[in-house]
């Protein structure tokens, strides 16, 4: 049985258990790594706890197994610019699970609509193509492209200076 929660700070297990499958999506051995300096910097539980903190962004996580409470998928669903939209960001699904990223994504757009905001956001890496595809195939329109990054404290850890972003976006 899965089941879709929001995180709250005295979850500390589920706080660890998602900075373990971010780290595992995002870090040295993921497709990210060849944009990235050495990986992504290992996501730890002290971070996701700062994102429950944080009035503005909410961090769900899909579970599975009942009482087990395994993470197999999160998303952090982040209001932004006086509710003008909502970004979803930290989407990551385990790779045994298919099908799971899409049913989030899905769950995240549905608390973006309960919270009455009428455009919600998504950021990819300009290389990662697939992943580009895969939103514009959610119903994401490209509203922003940086063919560079600007130097600074991201840009330190990308690998070339040719690594930039694509923000989509789509109405709901």
């Amino acid at each position: 049985m899965k089941t879709f929660v929001k995180v709250k700070e005295a979850d500390t297990d589920l706080l660890r258990q998602t900075a373990k499958l971010v780290t595992q999506n995002y870090g040295k051995k993921s497709h990210y790594a060849k944009w990235i300096k050495n990986g992504f910097r290992p996501y730890t539980a002290e971070y996701f706890l700062g994102q429950v903190k944080n009035p503005l962004r909410d961090l769900y996580v899909m579970l599975d197994g009942g009482a087990a409470r395994k993470v197999i998928g999160t998303v952090v669903v982040q209001v932004v610019e006086r509710e003008r939209y909502a970004l979803i960001h930290k989407l990551t699904a385990s790779s045994a699970h298919k099908g799971i990223g899409k049913i989030i994504m899905r769950k995240a757009e549905a608390i973006v609509r309960r919270k009455k905001i009428k455009h919600v956001r998504v950021e990819a890496f300009s290389p990662a193509i697939r992943l580009v595809q895969y939103y514009v195939d959610l119903g994401y329109d490209k509203v922003i492209e940086y063919k560079k990054l600007e130097e600074d404290e991201y840009t330190k850890f990308t690998k070339c200076q040719d690594v930039g972003f694509i923000t989509l976006e789509k109405a709901i």
